[in-house]
Formats: structure tokens, C-alpha cells, sequence
């Protein structure tokens, strides 16, 4: 099935990201997410669906489509990690807390305690 959803004909990649939604196997989830970009809307929606059944296991890799610069794609993720409601809670609190550590360990460089950067930095 996991091979199914890189078929060339579309009623293939639709049914599998159904039946991969009903079988709820973790390792359909990346597929699944990249599935989101599918070029069909009908393969697109039952990938959707299916990413909702499969919950919170799912959370982590669609966070970083939350700042997708496609507004279709993260409104989808959006409602999919809305949908998936608390099972969604921890991974979702998890994968913040890693981007903003990231964050800080990226972006303090020359920043004061007040927030300004250093004036031998301006």
C-alpha cells in the first residue's frame, strides 16, 4: 500500500491513502503527509481523513507545514491537528518546544537580556 501512493495512476494513490488510514500503521504517516501535496484533491482529502484516524503520531511531522508558505496545505494541517484534538496535545507541545529551542540557540546571537542587540553589533 505504502508503494501504491507513488502510483502514476490516481484512483490507486486514493484508495491507498484510504486503506492506510483504516489499517492505522505508523509508517504510512510520512507518506501520508506527503500526500497532502498530491496533485488530486480526492488523494489529497482521503490522505487528510487518514492522517486524522492515524492521530497522534502524526503531529510531529506536520507541525513544520504549519508555516508552509502554500495558505491550502496549512490550512489543512491546521484542521487535521485540530481534528486529531488531545492526542494531538503533547506530540504537538513536544515538537514547539524543540523549534523554539532551536530558535533561541539560532537567534540570541547578539541579543541583549532586554531583547536589543549589542551596540558594537548595530
Amino acid at each position: 500500500m505504502l508503494l501504491d501512493l507513488k502510483d502514476s495512476h490516481w484512483l490507486n494513490r486514493k484508495y491507498a491513502a484510504e486503506v492506510l488510514g483504516e489499517l492505522k500503521d505508523v509508517r504510512a504517516v510520512r507518506p501520508l503527509v506527503d500526500a497532502l501535496t498530491d496533485e488530486v484533491g480526492d488523494v489529497r482529502q482521503r490522505a487528510y481523513d487518514s492522517l486524522i484516524k492515524l492521530g497522534g503520531p502524526a503531529v510531529s511531522l506536520l507541525v513544520p507545514l504549519l508555516v508552509s508558505e502554500e495558505d491550502e496545505l496549512r490550512q489543512s494541517v491546521t484542521e487535521i491537528i485540530r481534528k486529531i484534538g488531545k492526542p494531538a496535545v503533547e506530540p504537538l507541545a513536544m515538537a514547539l518546544a524543540e523549534a523554539d529551542d532551536r530558535l533561541k540557540t539560532t537567534g540570541d546571537e547578539g541579543v541583549g537580556p532586554d531583547g536589543l542587540q549589542a551596540e558594537s553589533q548595530r
